[in-house]
Order: C-alpha cells, then structure tokens, then sequence
C-alpha cells in the first residue's frame, strides 16, 4: 500500500481499480484481459503466465470465536482441527494443499462452508458455524467482532507472488507499479 501512495502522490492522474476474489477468479481476469496484473498465494503456476516470487509470506491459521476452548491456545496442531466444522477457502491450490497436510496427520476434513473472501467467512464465525481456514492479518483482532486468529504449529506459509499474462502489453502506469513493486518486494 506504500508504494500505491507513493505512485498516487507522485502521479496524481493514475488511478487503481482492485479486485478482490480467490486466485481462479483472478486468473480467469487475467486471462480475459480484464486485469493487467495479479498478486496471488502459492498459485499453480503455468506456462500462460510470467510471474515472480515477492519477498512477502502470509501465516496460515484458524479465525476461530475467542471463546472457543482452542482459542486459549497460542498456537494450534492439527490434531487440534479434529472434528470440528471448517469453512475453508474455495480456492483451487490451497483447498488441495489443506487435504494434503490433513491426510498425512491422519484427520479428515469436516468441511461446512467455503469461501472466496474473508469477510464472509468471518460472518460465518461470528454466527458459530463453524471455524475458518485463513491467512493471519486479514480479521482485526477486536473485542467488537469477538474473533482470534491462531496460527498453525509448525507454521505453515504462502509466498506471494506477482502474476501476469505472458506477451503482455502493460500501460505506463501498470509498468511503473510493476517496477515499484520490484525493486521493494522482489
């Protein structure tokens, strides 16, 4: 966000417009021609795309109600997850990577609910249905929304990375914030 700022500041006249889905929406996006770039967690990559890893990483956790008896802990195993009602991003990779490390620990997924966007899991939660599968940071810690994110044990991590469709042909502005991004992130 400090260099979207730093850009608009600099060059009053660019505007950014964002889009916030899963990474198969933005895909299809990218493919379609309706965004220039795009910012994904560990995506399946392809040789459709030319992309590069940021220097960023997101924690993998479980936003839980803060009474819930597993949100004494600081940090959650996932023979913790046994049992209990998930509602899991709908995103291709990652609901794949989960199945994966749920299975070698030997425990099945009671999925109830997925999601594209964090805030409706969130809804979800605070309603009691269930527990959200969700990167760290997203969901403020308040009082009002009555919410704790706890992060997995050993951790468990995405890195970021800066997607864009191969033979692209960018306009200055997507150009300079490419290249922004690449000197601070890459």
């Amino acid at each position: 966000m400090e260099i979207i700022h730093d850009i608009i500041n600099n060059y009053p006249d660019i505007h950014f417009h964002f889009f916030s889905s899963n990474a198969d929406a933005i895909i299809e996006r990218l493919d379609k021609g309706l965004l220039d770039i795009g910012i994904l967690l560990e995506p399946e990559t392809s040789q459709r795309y030319d992309y590069q890893k940021l220097n960023l990483k997101e924690t993998w956790g479980i936003l839980m109600q803060n009474n819930s008896p597993l949100a004494q802990k600081e940090k959650l195993v996932f023979k913790d997850m046994s049992g209990i009602p998930m509602i899991i991003p709908n995103q291709t990779s990652n609901s794949r990577r989960f199945e994966q490390l749920f299975a070698e620990h030997n425990l099945s997924l009671d999925v109830v609910s997925t999601y594209n966007l964090i805030f409706n899991a969130r809804l979800m939660v605070q309603a009691g249905i269930g527990y959200a599968l969700c990167i760290g940071g997203l969901v403020p810690a308040s009082t009002e929304h009555n919410l704790v994110f706890r992060p997995f044990e050993p951790l468990v991590t995405s890195n970021l990375y800066l997607f864009t469709k191969k033979y692209q042909v960018f306009s200055k502005a997507a150009k300079l914030f490419i290249s922004r991004l690449g000197q601070e992130l890459l």
